[in-house]
């Protein structure tokens, strides 16, 4: 396939972000296409009709249109590297890589859109102390999953590790501590060196807590 790909994205989306990274990482023709979610540009009738969910990431691949950041993240190895690593073809390997994707869906990412979402698109101005426990409840599973292997699913690089980097990044910007994590913030030290385009994360992660702290008129958390 030599189409060129068109992503829309907004840089304080993690979701976007891990979409992002690895399209650096595999050297791919693409193009950003931002949507501005605080101006509800993600309503308008044009980006419905892309996602109906009226959500980012979406991805364009000539004629064919995908959104969920984990199905594009695989779409992409499927489409651009079958069979390779990133995510590997072993069902055992691809079982924990698809565990990691899942668990990261249902519980990491929601975890931060909790805190994130009524701030940022209902202009809440309070943030509930109560929503840091689960945050660092999800940042120890990862570092118990970083004692099992070198990174978040296997001893390679995988798209877990895309999927789930750009909202520990959004954690450590909003105050969380990563040295109480050694294996997670190795981890993280390791991706900001390996991935192409993590300058890119990091800026989209100091954006998006540098925007709640605007609207909360301090911290976001109390540590």
């Amino acid at each position: 396939m030599n189409s060129k790909l068109i992503l829309y994205y907004l840089s304080g989306s993690m979701p976007s972000r891990a979409c992002y990274l690895l399209m650096k990482t595999l050297n791919l023709d693409f193009e950003i296409k931002e949507v501005f979610i605080p101006k509800k540009e993600h309503f308008s009738e044009d980006f419905a009709k892309l996602n109906p969910l009226k959500k980012i990431p979406v991805l364009v691949d000539d004629d064919y249109v995908l959104y969920e950041s984990r199905a594009i993240l695989a779409y992409l190895i499927n489409s651009r590297r079958p069979g390779d690593s990133l995510y590997p073809i072993d069902p055992k390997e691809r079982g924990k890589v698809d565990q990691r994707l899942y668990y990261d869906a249902s519980v990491f990412l929601p975890n931060m859109l909790s805190v994130i979402v009524p701030v940022i698109v209902h202009d809440k101005n309070e943030v509930s102390q109560n929503l840091k426990k689960p945050i660092e409840e999800s940042l120890t599973v990862l570092d118990n999953y970083l004692k099992e292997n070198e990174f978040i699913a296997t001893n390679n690089l995988t798209i877990a590790d895309f999927s789930i980097v750009p909202s520990v990044t959004t954690a450590k910007e909003f105050g969380f501590d990563l040295s109480k994590y050694p294996k997670l913030s190795a981890w993280h030290d390791k991706l900001e060196k390996l991935l192409p385009g993590f300058e890119e994360n990091v800026h989209g992660s100091k954006v998006n807590a540098a925007s709640m702290k605007k609207r909360l008129d301090g911290a976001i958390f109390q540590f």
